[in-house]
């Protein structure tokens, strides 16, 4: 049994690892719960609590960073912070060079200006 896998299709199936299935894991496969906690604290994917309701991510690789990134990403991470259903992380190259500097809505890419442009409609989940 690969114990990551496990925990990767629980988070799926549930959007997050509970405590109950957790424990019911440990019991099912007699796993010591130190084991799986090691695995929940290593790996940054693996969430223990509800995400929020939108996610938003910031290129921060070379081609977002020579076309002013680092100040795009401040601007967006600004706006993101207003609101508490929206969780936002600068990741590593989302393959939009061609829209550098570059981030995405609840997986949908586009240029961060236009993601600031349009984060209120597409959180409140109207059509930008």
């Amino acid at each position: 049994m690969n114990l990551l896998q496990v925990l990767i299709e629980l988070q799926h199936d549930h959007g997050y690892l509970t405590e109950e299935n957790l424990i019911a894991l440990c019991s099912r496969e007699r796993i010591p719960r130190a084991k799986i906690e090691e695995l929940c604290s290593f790996y940054p994917h693996l969430r223990r609590t509800p995400p929020p309701k939108h996610r938003v991510a910031g290129c921060r690789d070379l081609s977002c960073h020579m076309r002013d990134g680092a100040s795009a990403l401040d601007g967006l991470k600004a706006r993101c912070d207003l609101n508490a259903d929206i969780e936002f992380e600068t990741v590593s190259c989302l393959g939009r060079c061609d829209a550098a500097p570059a981030c995405t809505i609840d997986d949908v890419p586009m240029s961060i200006a236009a993601g600031v442009e349009n984060l209120d409609a597409i959180t409140s989940g109207q059509e930008p």
